[in-house]
């Protein structure tokens, strides 16, 4: 069984993708056509996903009215995610630049790999925390309005961002001292799995499975307004469904594979198995995209907003540009 690194990137499902050999040269190039370099350029096509998130924030930030528990927590969660999906657009370009095979960062893969887990760490935990944190304004909506303001939130997602950069050096430490043992490899990958996706996948569906039972039960003994109250839980248990699926599925082919890779022994062509795992990673990388039209884009508040901020800069980017030509007919 091939050496990995349990957080790699978009370069390195299992580090496999490191070409050093001409054996490996000849796989890669054998058809003619490189598909590992097809997926770097589809992964510069993510760029949309980068705005989506910086959309996010900038909206955020300049409109007071977005000042609000809820918005700021999304804001958080868009910064991890806008800089993942750019990360791997940079590690893609640098691929394509430097090197014919699109290999990556080769030598220095071992200091981008846990860069790329603590971004991972991140998005997964603001994902969890906006959970809590709709959970809580739900049951608790005084005390949590109260205590969970702006300005502890951004706190909080500090924290978030700490508790990951000490998460992944204690896992790349334990890959390093482990890369004489496997069974210490597969250690840490599993840690690194159940950490990063598993204990923040069952706490968000376990905080929204009691959310749903909460409203509905409130529904079911309300006397007024019912059918109005029927129709918003019933929008808001879809909203959650997707919310759960995506967070729970779009990671699962990666997941797959690698523990396929790593535990199974399973016998694939070289070339076969990079276009799967640039397939899962790909998928994996959606999420990213998809969280700012999920939590923030599908939000008419979000939207009315946003569109005002637009138009703002629309009128004026066009009154700048009226005046310059009135002062440059009347020069």
């Amino acid at each position: 069984m091939e050496n990995f690194t349990p957080y790699a990137n978009i370069n390195s499902t299992l580090s496999n993708y490191t070409a050093s050999t001409a054996e490996d040269l000849k796989v890669n190039t054998s058809s003619g056509f490189n598909t590992h370099c097809m997926f770097q350029y589809v992964t510069i096509a993510l760029i949309f996903g980068t705005a989506a998130n910086i959309a996010v924030v900038v909206v955020v930030l300049k409109d007071r009215q977005m000042h609000k528990s809820t918005f700021v927590v999304i804001a958080a969660l868009a910064i991890p995610d806008g800089i993942f999906i750019l990360a791997n657009i940079i590690v893609s370009i640098f691929s394509i630049i430097t090197d014919k095979q699109c290999r990556g960062f080769g030598s220095i893969q071992n200091v981008v790999d846990p860069i790329m887990g603590v971004i991972w760490f991140s998005s997964s935990f603001h994902i969890t925390f906006i959970a809590v944190l709709r959970y809580l304004l739900l049951t608790h909506p005084l005390k949590a309005d109260a205590w969970l303001s702006p300005k502890r939130i951004i706190i909080i997602s500090g924290l978030i961002w700490m508790a990951g950069g000490v998460v992944m050096t204690l896992l790349s430490l334990a890959n390093k001292l482990g890369l004489s043992g496997q069974s210490t490899l597969e250690t840490v990958l599993l840690l690194t799995w159940t950490i990063l996706y598993l204990i923040p996948l069952i706490v968000t569906i376990v905080l929204h499975v009691m959310k749903i039972r909460r409203v509905r039960s409130s529904v079911k003994y309300s006397g007024t307004g019912t059918l109005a109250r029927q129709k918003s839980v019933v929008r808001m248990t879809k909203v959650i469904i997707v919310v759960v699926i995506l967070f729970g599925v779009l990671p699962l082919p990666k997941l797959l594979l690698t523990i396929l890779f790593a535990f199974g022994n399973l016998e694939m062509e070289r070339r076969k198995r990079m276009i799967l795992q640039d397939v899962a990673q790909f998928i994996f990388m959606t999420s990213n995209v998809i969280n700012p039209i999920l939590y923030a884009f599908m939000s008419p508040q979000f939207r009315k907003r946003f569109k005002r901020l637009c138009m703002v800069r629309t009128d004026k980017a066009t009154h700048t540009f009226s005046a310059s030509i009135k002062n440059t007919r009347s020069e």
